[in-house]
């Protein structure tokens, strides 16, 4: 028996136990694997680094040493730093003594009595025993997890030259498969380094508006704002709790909305406003897929997790777009409105006949009005919601009781295949149609196998001329040539990821 042969059903259900295995083997795997990760994610963004060094004349391992210890020098400045500052904050509590009690007699104004009960009449003090116990012990836990976090960045940059070496012996330095591999590679770094800056923006603006609010230990929360920005939406929402409480003893409760309404406004405008125009299009996920990565990572990573979770969903999205072998891009434009509509009428033909498999087919025209009209050969956001329905529910299933799974799980997929972002960019189209001219169309093709010399047989009688292509320089110019010149195309002109 196949894969082939067994019904779509049946395929869904091997591949949802499958990924309902996996999942739990991470999920067990955990205290290995979320060192080995943390370690990986550092390697990866301190590799450019270590590439400086080298090329001026360091060696490969007292390069490594050199970015494994000035890591181990930001951390311990960090922590030297947080220790410092909560140490200030401890010490100042019982100074906000006279600003509870004012708040108290504000209380006791709407008929509330404070001294009518204490906290510790509501908490367990051997619990609370039993969880600095328990923080103590982890704390050793974590020391052991930095040492083989730290030692393990120190090997994976040494190994890494020679592992893409490896690859590019195996897969070819000019095939599709190593270019992915070297542009997901530089996508991650590139993400760490918008992240940042958009962070950087975040706990500045946080520390100087409670700063100019006059909270004290504002540099202190704009700091904690920062590092905890890493973790889109969630983290500053947490990061605002101490800060608006402090706001609220220290000014009432109008300090209190102040701050929350000031901290809402810029994380709305650092992830909505700032971001987008940082990120490229590779890098920019939708509200919807970035908190429901947090919430995924975190359920299978914990911590870790959730500070990974953009990086390691942007992995799985540039892994799933290669499929093994990554999809060309090819833009062919044409005279006329209604051209590139005979084009691909007869591409989806093609496709039906098994000459050409598309990931995505779109039509743009560029109307005399000087509107561009785009047009969609296949629904393929209506096939991304059923697909998104299926992961959805299934992660639903490992969430949540089976009946609240299945509901929770198909919605949750139907709203992510509802916003994900499928096939080719849009803003990309229209940017290609507004350059062919008013009256002119455009045929896009996202092409993931293809018969190259029938598929240009049947598509010259339309003419068009090649204004765009992801494919390499060789392979765009038989192309450009296969149609200027009337002559079919090599058997290697695409085939994608060959």
């Amino acid at each position: 028996m196949t894969a082939e042969s067994l019904s779509p059903p049946a395929r869904i259900a091997i591949v949802g136990a499958a990924v309902v295995i996996v999942l739990a083997g991470i999920q067990v795997a955990t205290p290995i694997l979320g060192p080995f990760l943390v370690a990986v994610f550092f390697a990866m963004i301190t590799a450019p680094i270590m590439t400086w060094l080298t090329r001026r004349g360091m060696p490969p391992v007292l390069a490594a040493g050199t970015v494994v210890v000035g890591l181990i020098g930001v951390l311990s400045g960090v922590i030297a730093f947080l220790g410092v500052a909560f140490t200030g904050f401890i010490r100042s509590l019982p100074q906000y003594q006279a600003s509870l009690e004012a708040q108290a007699a504000v209380l006791a104004d709407y008929g509330i009595d404070p001294g009518s009960f204490t906290v510790w009449d509501y908490i367990d003090q051997g619990f609370v025993i039993q969880q600095v116990a328990g923080l103590a012990r982890q704390i050793g836990n974590i020391a052991v997890d930095a040492f083989i976090v730290f030692v393990g960045i120190g090997f994976l940059l040494l190994e890494a030259p020679r592992l893409a070496a490896a690859l590019a012996r195996r897969l070819g330095p000019q095939s599709s498969p190593y270019r992915h591999f070297s542009q997901s590679s530089q996508l991650l770094i590139d993400y760490v380094v918008v992240r940042t800056k958009v962070n950087l923006i975040t706990g500045v603006g946080t520390g100087l508006f409670l700063t100019l609010l006059g909270v004290d230990f504002a540099v202190l929360w704009g700091f904690i704002a920062f590092v905890l920005s890493y973790v889109p939406y969630i983290g500053l929402v947490v990061a605002a709790i101490p800060p608006t409480l402090l706001a609220l003893i220290e000014f009432g409760p109008a300090g209190a909305v102040a701050v929350v309404a000031a901290v809402a406004l810029i994380d709305a405008a650092a992830e909505n406003l700032v971001l987008p125009r940082m990120a490229g299009r590779e890098l920019n996920l939708s509200p919807f897929v970035v908190l429901f990565s947090v919430i995924f990572w975190g359920f299978v990573l914990g911590a870790v997790g959730v500070f990974l979770a953009i990086p390691l969903t942007i992995a799985v999205k540039l892994l799933n777009c290669s499929g093994g072998s990554m999809s060309d891009l090819i833009a062919i434009a044409y005279d006329g409105e209604d051209t590139a509509f005979r084009v691909r009428d007869r591409l989806v033909q093609l496709t039906k006949e098994h000459v050409i498999e598309l990931e995505d087919l779109v039509v743009a025209v560029h109307h005399h009005d000087g509107k561009t009209e785009i047009k969609q050969a296949a629904n393929l956001a209506g096939m991304g919601a059923l697909s998104g329905a299926f992961w959805g529910l299934l992660i639903g299933l490992i969430f949540f009781a089976p009946i609240f799974g299945l509901a929770i799980g198909a919605i949750a997929g139907a709203v992510s295949g509802r916003f994900a972002d499928y096939g080719i960019d849009d803003k990309f189209i229209k940017e290609v149609a507004e350059s062919v001219g008013p009256g002119n169309s455009a045929v896009f093709l996202l092409v993931k196998k293809i018969t190259p010399d029938k598929v240009v047989d049947a598509i010259r009688e339309y003419g068009g001329r090649v204004v765009r292509t992801s494919l390499s320089d060789a392979e765009e110019t038989n192309l450009r040539d296969a149609f200027g010149a009337g002559t079919a195309a090599k058997a290697e002109v695409p085939p994608p990821g060959a």
